[in-house]
């Protein structure tokens, strides 16, 4: 009944059923939130497509040997390190979109690369099926030879674009006085992890940038619990709709998440001329609304169908946030 492969795990080892929600949650959560910051630091110095490859084909290699262990530690090692990885794709994808897409049109490209997230978990409830037809570790096998291949993919079809391409003069003319001042300062022997550490301080001098960090913190944080516990809500009030629910799930999240992201980004684009409140507003709305339908939801136990159209309707709403968040950043 599970869509997460690490559920399957714990049934597998007994010993392990206690340790499902930090497997799923803190062991993958806290490396996936902070070493973001550190990848996205040294992107700003290597070639963003070469990199984003490397990271995707070393987040599959984490899959195929998780489809091997038989050690909690091993396990958690390459959750952490799954984590870890998972996150670089974020700063590399949203640079490179920076660098593809002029400002009126970023709020839509951002939304766009959001929509994948969506899409891939959605159709991740298929490892449902797989599951049971071939077992975890053969799934996790699959998860790594799709890593490899969209790395491959990657590294030899995406064009890197030249950095600061939509900037104006002016602008181009301070970032290359800033990356001249820090050259020179490396080459004093400046101290690169003080210099890491007041780069995002800087971020947070930014009331917006400071804001909405903040503000997608506890949504991504209200979103972790939903992903990972739904599955388990699911299966223990729901045992007979096992096909069921992987179909309707990841039409639900492919369908309505694709939706919901692309419609923000656009809505962003369209009406940010009339008001610059207007990316706010879509975030505000998606997420007070999702909140009453994921408890009509899940307080509703009765009946399957009303369930998951509550959820249905909770990502349809929910999901437009990503796209104009990033872009206001």
């Amino acid at each position: 009944m599970k869509n997460n492969p690490i559920y399957e795990i714990a049934t597998a080892y007994p010993q392990l059923k206690n340790w499902y929600g930090l497997l799923v949650g803190l062991i993958y959560t806290v490396p996936y939130s902070f070493f973001g910051l550190v990848a996205g630091k040294i992107s700003d110095n290597v070639n963003r497509k070469f990199f984003l490859g490397i990271v995707l084909i070393l987040a599959g290699a984490t899959c195929g040997v998780t489809g091997f262990v038989d050690s909690f530690f091993l396990l958690g090692a390459m959750r952490v390190l799954h984590g870890m990885l998972n996150s670089s794709s974020n700063p590399l994808s949203f640079s490179l979109i920076a660098d593809y897409f002029p400002p009126e049109n970023r709020a839509t490209a951002n939304s766009i690369i959001q929509a994948g997230n969506y899409i891939g978990v959605g159709v991740s409830s298929f490892s449902i099926l797989l599951i049971t037809s071939f077992g975890w570790r053969a799934q996790y096998g699959i998860m790594a030879g799709l890593g490899t291949l969209f790395g491959l993919i990657t590294m030899l079809f995406v064009k890197e674009p030249e950095r600061g391409r939509y900037l104006d003069e002016a602008t181009k003319k301070k970032e290359a006085e800033k990356k001249k001042q820090k050259e020179l300062e490396k080459a004093e022997g400046g101290n690169p992890l003080a210099a890491f550490i007041k780069n995002i301080g800087v971020v947070f001098t930014l009331p917006t940038a400071k804001n909405v960090l903040i503000a997608s913190s506890l949504r991504n944080f209200g979103g972790m619990i939903v992903s990972s516990f739904l599955p388990v809500f699911f299966g223990r009030n729901f045992p007979a709709f096992k096909a069921e629910y992987a179909m309707l799930n990841a039409l639900a999240l492919s369908g309505c998440g694709l939706t919901a992201s692309l419609g923000g980004g656009i809505i962003a684009d369209k009406f940010e001329k009339k008001s610059y409140w207007t990316k706010a507003i879509l975030c505000i709305q998606g997420c007070a609304i999702s909140f009453p339908l994921i408890a009509l939801g899940t307080l509703t136990t009765g009946n399957f169908y009303l369930s998951v159209l509550c959820y249905a309707l909770k990502v349809l709403f929910s999901g437009t946030y990503s796209g104009p968040a990033i872009t206001m950043i």
